[in-house]
């Protein structure tokens, strides 16, 4: 097989388990103020990655300089995530994610001189039209359950830009300077971890208070830190080694065909007209842009389990 079809299927894989990023992650900020959870998910996802880190011979000076702004990225993209997600619906979150592509394909042109084709513009372009009716929808569908609030929304956008960076940042750091999807990773959630940690000193909120119960919150909080965290960092990241920045991005095409039923099933989400119309013109620029190259590594991972 291929290390184009194995980046294939860690896409695919990481977008199983991102899609319950936003059910799980609504769930605890119940109980989390967005610090809180930002900062126990991390620590448990560093405590986890370090042996894989410290039984390496590394110059970690050098690594923590080389990872400190995209770990920063990272951090950005979690915590305007969960302010946001508290504000908005788990859907409209998903959703607006799948303008990542867009955000990108232009900052990777910008950045790293990554080829761009009229069709995957075009492809994109159509995407990120369906995004933005979507993140404009409270506008004119108050109170619907699908929708959120303009505010919440703004922030997921904003998670997206720092998320885009993070991942062009990563990319740079795997085929540039050599360092493993591994270090990559680890590093970041230290970074990210020390970074939650500041912000729960010097912004502190609400109390914890499990109305959830101790064993649900603590069961949820750890499928988020290992799960949703460290394997599909991983997987996102050996993918970005084998395929490309905006390739890799997909995975936020292929999350809401697993997270919508996800969110209906726990969350009571509904999906309107309108929110269909925009999903619609996403996944038609799913087509467009992904072009032959993926459609053809589907059937070769189809003719391979024959």
């Amino acid at each position: 097989m291929s290390s184009s079809i194995i980046a294939l299927i860690a896409l695919i894989l990481a977008s199983i388990f991102w899609s319950s990023a936003g059910v799980v992650s609504k769930t605890l900020l119940r109980d989390f103020d967005p610090f809180a959870l930002g900062f126990l998910r991390f620590l448990i996802a560093s405590i986890c990655i370090a042996p894989w880190i410290l039984t390496k011979r590394l110059n970690f000076k050098k690594l923590i300089r080389d990872t400190f702004l995209i770990s920063l990225c990272g951090a950005g993209n979690i915590a305007f995530f969960y302010f946001g997600l508290r504000l908005t619906t788990a859907n409209a979150a998903q959703m607006i994610y799948a303008s990542t592509p867009l955000v990108v394909a232009i900052l990777s042109r910008l950045l790293i001189n990554e080829r761009l084709t009229r069709q995957k513009i075009s492809g994109i372009l159509i995407g990120f039209l369906g995004v933005l009716i979507i993140t404009i929808l409270p506008i004119f569908e108050k109170g619907q359950m699908i929708t959120g609030n303009i505010l919440g929304n703004i922030l997921i956008s904003v998670a997206v830009i720092c998320w885009s960076l993070y991942t062009i940042g990563s990319r740079y750091l795997i085929i540039q300077k050599k360092y493993s999807a591994v270090q990559v990773s680890g590093m970041s959630f230290a970074v990210i971890t020390l970074v939650f940690c500041s912000l729960m000193i010097i912004f502190p909120q609400r109390t914890f208070i499990p109305s959830l119960g101790i064993i649900k919150n603590i069961s949820l909080l750890v499928y988020l830190a290992l799960m949703v965290t460290v394997v599909t960092f991983l997987l996102y990241q050996w993918s970005i080694q084998h395929s490309s920045a905006t390739t890799a991005s997909f995975t936020t095409y292929l999350q809401p065909l697993f997270a919508f039923l996800l969110n209906a099933v726990f969350l009571g989400e509904q999906i309107t007209p309108l929110f269909i119309g925009g999903s619609t013109l996403v996944f038609i620029g799913i087509f467009i842009t992904t072009g032959n190259r993926v459609w053809k590594g589907l059937f070769r991972l189809r003719a391979y389990f024959k």
